[in-house]
């Protein structure tokens, strides 16, 4: 899987958005695993990738909107139709609520 789309599955469980293609629960590790990945490779937006991942692995999602906002519009995401953007931040029952529906 590649480290945004990873980074982007992962942001769901944090965000409200319309629309959210695939998932992947955030756990210290697998954030863990990516920030090293991160650091260890070339990528065209690494210092972006490992900004994120950093503050998640401090337990930061306060612009976790934002970094899915980044992500999705290195995807390609259209800003006209809006479908699948972040509009906000999922308080504690909605996230547990889309954990366990996911």
């Amino acid at each position: 899987m590649k480290v945004n789309e990873a980074i982007h599955n992962m942001s769901h469980q944090k965000v409200e958005a319309s629309v959210k293609w695939d998932h992947t629960e955030i756990t210290q590790e697998k954030v863990d695993r990516l920030l090293a990945v991160c650091k260890l490779n070339d990528y065209k937006y690494k210092e972006l990738y490992i900004s994120i991942l950093e503050r998640w692995s401090k337990g930061n999602f306060s612009y976790a909107v934002e970094d899915s906002h980044a992500i999705w519009e290195m995807q390609g995401g259209e800003e006209s139709r809006n479908a699948g953007r972040a509009t906000r931040l999922l308080r504690s029952e909605g996230e547990q609520a889309y954990i366990e529906n996911n």
